[in-house]
């Protein structure tokens, strides 16, 4: 056996304990590193760093101008205008003096409009004409036309929409109604009524036939 004494341990000893510190060491400095991907890693990245976007401005939409609706009341309206419905239209509203003038176109025998030597105010439709068409046309520009059965002008003047049931023509003034493609309108009479009014009171009545339905047309050359 070799003997072992202090001179030849020490250095084994030593050298050992050092191989065993070190190894030591390095299991210890694997420890407390983290592992790749460890959720402990945190970013270096200071918070001022991080920039932040500035808000954008979203433009408003520019307005839109929006038409206006066109009234129901535009169009060209058509009736078959008879001695009896301005009779009745006439009698009705007080007016029994307005008959001569309201029926002379017809009648037969009348002279432009004017009935003629021999009709009888008492029988004011004895001899009538048949049903006679008339039209009258409501522009969009605001003017009014009034077509003859052979389709000749024979009135016009501005009209106006005053209200949902009020319109005019010229200076009169009308009430009104529509449903569906029927049109209804009257006179609207001052309580004084004189003068140019009184003028227009046989006009009024003989150009809106309170009463009768006047059909919309939806073609031809007056309509708008």
């Amino acid at each position: 056996m070799r003997r072992v004494d202090g001179n030849w341990a020490l250095p084994k000893v030593f050298g050992a304990f050092r191989s065993w510190c070190l190894l030591a060491v390095i299991i210890t400095a694997c420890a407390g590193s983290p592992a790749a991907g460890s959720s402990s890693v945190t970013s270096l990245a200071s918070p001022s760093a991080v920039s932040t976007a500035a808000p954008v401005a979203t433009p408003s939409p520019t307005p839109t101008a929006t038409a206006s609706p066109r009234p129901a009341l535009v169009g060209q309206w058509e009736l078959d205008r008879t001695c009896q419905a301005i009779v009745a239209a006439l009698t009705m509203a007080g007016h029994p003096e307005l008959i001569r003038g309201g029926v002379g176109e017809l009648v037969q025998g009348n002279i432009n409009g004017e009935v003629p030597s021999d009709w009888d105010p008492k029988h004011p439709c004895a001899k009538a004409l048949p049903p006679t068409l008339h039209s009258h046309t409501f522009w969009p520009n605001g003017m009014f036309n009034s077509y003859d059965e052979n389709g000749k002008q024979v009135d016009d003047g501005p009209w106006a929409i005053v209200d949902a049931q009020t319109f005019t023509i010229g200076k009169s003034t009308f009430s009104y109604s529509i449903v569906g493609d029927a049109l209804m309108f009257e006179p609207i009479v001052p309580a004084v009524c004189s003068g140019q009014c009184r003028d227009d009171l046989g006009w009024m009545y003989s150009v809106s036939f309170p009463g009768s339905a006047w059909h919309r047309l939806t073609s031809g050359p007056h309509v708008p």
